[in-house]
C-alpha cells in the first residue's frame, strides 16, 4: 500500500511538470508569435483621401503614435504638423491660362493676378502693365550680400511704387535677406520700413530668407530655430509699423527649413513652378512662374497670384504715366549708372557691388564670358575643354 502511495505521488508530480512546461512552452509560443507579427506588420497605416477632399490624389499616412507624415518628391518622409492650417485651395478651381492665373469660387473670378519685380526688370512701363490685367505688384526694396551681409538698395525701387500706384496698381515690397541673426533681420525690417514711408502699401511688406548654393554663404549654417527668430523679428516689426508682415519661401526649403508651427501666424508666399500647387499647408499668394510675358517690361517677369486682396480700391487709374522711367547705360550696371532720376539712398546703401557680375543681383548668375572658338583640323572641329571655361566652384546658382 505505502508502494502504490508514492507511485501516485511520482505520477502527480510528473504531470504536475509536465502540464506546467506545456504552459511555458504555449506562453513561449505567443509570445514569439506576437513579436513576429509586430515586426512583419506595418508601421504606419494609410487612408486613402478622395481627391474631392483634398484637390489631388494622395494617400494621408499615419504613424503608430498617430503623427502625420507623407513622402515627399524625393521618397523622404516630412511630418505633418496638426496645429498648421492646411491649404484649402481647390485645385479644379485653379486654371492658367495664357500664362495668366486665376481662381474661380460659385462661377466667378476671386483671386488677383500680380508680378514681382526688381530693378533686373529695367524701366517698366506701368501703364501698358495695368492694361495687361497686372492687379498688383511686390517690388523689391533691396537685398543683403550672402558673403558680406552688406546692404544694396534696389535702384528703381522709389520709381516703381510711384509709377505703379499712377497707372493703378496696388503695391507690396519684398527684401532679399540673408540675416544670420534677428538682430540684421530688424536691420533690415527698419530699412524697408524707412524706404517705403510715404508710399501707399496695401499689399504685405515680405521677408523673402533663401538659401544661396555657394560654399562662401554667410546663412549656409543658419539653423531652423535661427531663422525663425530671423522671420519673427521682421514680421513683428513690420506689423508695429501698420503694415501686413509675409514670410516668402519655395515648397523645398519651407517644408525642410522653416519652423512652420512658429510662423502659422503670419501671411505666406508660396513659390512653386508648376501648373497646381502641391503645397499641403495655407498660403495667400501663390508664385507659379518666373518666364510670364507682360507687356510695358522687357524680358521674363515672375508671375504671381493672390487668393484675397489685401487694402482698399485699387488707386485711381491715370490716362498715362507721368512719372518717368530711369534710363540705363547699357554697359553700366543700373547701380552705378541711373539718368534723370534721383534716388535718395536709403540707411544702408552701398554704393558699389562687392561682385559687379555675381553679386548686383539676388539670385542670378551670371556665366564667365569667355571666347568660343575652334580650329579646324580638316573634317574635326576641336572645342576646349569645358573645365578650361568653367573651373570648379565658379558657379553660383
Amino acid at each position: 500500500m505505502e508502494n502504490n502511495n508514492n507511485n501516485n505521488n511520482k505520477i502527480s508530480v510528473s504531470k504536475l511538470v509536465a502540464v506546467i512546461e506545456a504552459v511555458v512552452i504555449a506562453a513561449a509560443a505567443i509570445v514569439f508569435g506576437v513579436f513576429i507579427a509586430k515586426k512583419k506588420s506595418p508601421e504606419t497605416v494609410t487612408v486613402s483621401t478622395p481627391s474631392e477632399e483634398n484637390n489631388q490624389s494622395e494617400d494621408d499616412t499615419y504613424t503608430v503614435d498617430g503623427s502625420k507624415i507623407f513622402l515627399d518628391d524625393d521618397g523622404s518622409e516630412i511630418h505633418i504638423f496638426p496645429d498648421v492650417p492646411r491649404s484649402d485651395i481647390e485645385s479644379k478651381n485653379l486654371t492658367i491660362r495664357n500664362g495668366k492665373a486665376f481662381y474661380t469660387q460659385d462661377g466667378g473670378i476671386t483671386s488677383y493676378l500680380g508680378i514681382d519685380v526688381s530693378d533686373h526688370n529695367g524701366g517698366i512701363d506701368w501703364l501698358s502693365v495695368k492694361n495687361a490685367g497686372i492687379d498688383f505688384a511686390m517690388i523689391r526694396i533691396g537685398y543683403m550680400l550672402y558673403e558680406s551681409g552688406e546692404i544694396v538698395m534696389d535702384t528703381n525701387y522709389a520709381y516703381n511704387l510711384q509709377a505703379a500706384y499712377e497707372a493703378g496698381i496696388k503695391t507690396g515690397v519684398y527684401f532679399f535677406s540673408q540675416a544670420v541673426s534677428k538682430e540684421e533681420a530688424l536691420e533690415e525690417a527698419e530699412l524697408v520700413i524707412n524706404a517705403i514711408n510715404g508710399y501707399n502699401i496695401p499689399y504685405p511688406v515680405v521677408f523673402d530668407w533663401e538659401t544661396v548654393n555657394a560654399k562662401t554663404a554667410r546663412t549656409n549654417d543658419v539653423t531652423v530655430d535661427t531663422l525663425a527668430e530671423c522671420c519673427i523679428a521682421f514680421c513683428e516689426r513690420v506689423k508695429e509699423a501698420g503694415y501686413t508682415p509675409m514670410i516668402y519661401q519655395n515648397k523645398d526649403t519651407a517644408m525642410r527649413k522653416l519652423d512652420l508651427p512658429r510662423l502659422k501666424d503670419y501671411d505666406f508666399w508660396l513659390a512653386e513652378y508648376d501648373d497646381k500647387p502641391t503645397y499641403r499647408y495655407y498660403f495667400d499668394m501663390w508664385q507659379y512662374g518666373q518666364n510670364g510675358y507682360i507687356p510695358g517690361i522687357e524680358g521674363d517677369v515672375d508671375m504671381n497670384i493672390a487668393f484675397h486682396d489685401y487694402g482698399g480700391p485699387l488707386p485711381e487709374v491715370r490716362t498715362e504715366t507721368p512719372t518717368a522711367p530711369p534710363v540705363y547705360d547699357e554697359e553700366t550696371p543700373p547701380a552705378e549708372n541711373v539718368e534723370n532720376y534721383d534716388i535718395t539712398p536709403a540707411p544702408g546703401y552701398v554704393e558699389e557691388y562687392e561682385q559687379p557680375v555675381q553679386d548686383y543681383q539676388e539670385n542670378y548668375y551670371e556665366e564667365p564670358y569667355q571666347d568660343y572658338y575652334y580650329q579646324d583640323y580638316g573634317a574635326e572641329e576641336y572645342y576646349p575643354p569645358a573645365e578650361e571655361y568653367y573651373p570648379e566652384n565658379d558657379y553660383q546658382w
